[in-house]
C-alpha cells in the first residue's frame, strides 16, 4: 500500500471509531448561539412549538390559555400544575384568584413585539412569566417529559425579548436535562451572561440536546437578575439537527466531508 492509500485508509478507521463513539456518547448538552432580532420564526420550529398568550391582552392566563401550541408525541407538556409530571413551575405560589393560577402564568405586555410563528399565526407575542425567578435562579420548566421516539439529537430554541423591556431574563438562562429512571443525570448548559442583552427586538437561544433517552426529560431554569422584576421566556421551538439558524451538521456529515476533501487532494496529488 502506497504512504497515500495507507494515509487514507488510516482516517477511514478514525472516522469509523469516532461515528462508533458518537453512537455510544452520553447525554450532551451544547449552546449554540444567539440570534439577534428576528420577528418571523417561520423555517424554525420544524418539531414543534408552544407561544404562551399569543394574541391575547395584557391580562394573566393559564399557560395553556390562548396559546399556540404544536408538538409531536415524544415531548410530553402537562399544564394541569396538580400533575406530578407538571411542565411549569408552582414555586411562585397562587398569582391569581380568578382565573386561580398557581405558579408560571401567562401574559401579553402592552407594546409587545408583533412576530409569526412557525405555523404562520402573525400576532403580539405573548409570554410565560415565573414570579419565582426574581432575582432567583428558578426551574420556571420543571419537566418537559421525553418519549420513546426521541431522536438522538435535537434543537431547542428560546425566544427572549419580545414585551418592550418587561419581565427580562437578565441574570441567567439555563438548558436541563436530567432523568426519571437514572437520578444522577443532571446536565446543565448556561447562556454566557454576555449574550442576554435586551434592545427589545426578539432573539433566539439555541440548545442542542445528544442522546437523551425515553423517561428523560428537559428543565429550563431563569432568573431576572433583579429581585424587582419577574423573569419570562416568550417561546420555546424545537427542531432537528441542520434547520434554522444557528444549526451545526452531524459530525458523523463532517468527518465524511473532511474524507472526501482528503481523497480530492490525494487524486490531484497522483496526477501531478
Amino acid at each position: 500500500m502506497t504512504k497515500t492509500g495507507c494515509f487514507v485508509f488510516c482516517l477511514a478507521v478514525s472516522a469509523c471509531l469516532v461515528i462508533v463513539s458518537e453512537a455510544q456518547a452520553t447525554r450532551s448538552i451544547t449552546y449554540l448561539g444567539k440570534t439577534s432580532d428576528i420577528t418571523n420564526f417561520t423555517g424554525m420550529g420544524d418539531i414543534g412549538y408552544y407561544f404562551p398568550a399569543f394574541d391575547a391582552g395584557n391580562n394573566r392566563r393559564r399557560t395553556d390559555s390562548k396559546m399556540k401550541f404544536s408538538m409531536p408525541g415524544w415531548l410530553d407538556w402537562e399544564f394541569n400544575i396538580f400533575n406530578s409530571d407538571r411542565t411549569f413551575s408552582p414555586d411562585a405560589g397562587i398569582v391569581s384568584w380568578s382565573p386561580f393560577i398557581v405558579g408560571v402564568y401567562a401574559t401579553q405586555e402592552n407594546g409587545s413585539d408583533f412576530v409569526t410563528t412557525p405555523g404562520g399565526h402573525f400576532g403580539r407575542a405573548g409570554q410565560a412569566v415565573d414570579e419565582a425567578a426574581a432575582g432567583n435562579s428558578n426551574n420556571t420548566i420543571n419537566k418537559i417529559h421525553l418519549g420513546a421516539s426521541t431522536p438522538s439529537s435535537f434543537i431547542m430554541r428560546v425566544v427572549l425579548d419580545t414585551a418592550n423591556g418587561q419581565n427580562e431574563t437578565r441574570g441567567e438562562l439555563m438548558a436541563r436535562g436530567a432523568s426519571e429512571l437514572d437520578g444522577s443525570v443532571d446536565i446543565r448548559r448556561s447562556v454566557p451572561l454576555s449574550d442576554l442583552t435586551f434592545n427589545n427586538i426578539p432573539d433566539v437561544y439555541s440548545f442542542r440536546y445528544d442522546g437523551f433517552l425515553n423517561d428523560d426529560f428537559i428543565k429550563m431554569r431563569l432568573n431576572s437578575g433583579s429581585s424587582s422584576e419577574d423573569a419570562a421566556f416568550s417561546a420555546i421551538m424545537f427542531d432537528t439537527v441542520g434547520s434554522g439558524p444557528t444549526s451545526i451538521p452531524e459530525p458523523a456529515s463532517l468527518l465524511l466531508f473532511s474524507l472526501g476533501g482528503l481523497g480530492i487532494m490525494s487524486l490531484a496529488r497522483r496526477r501531478r
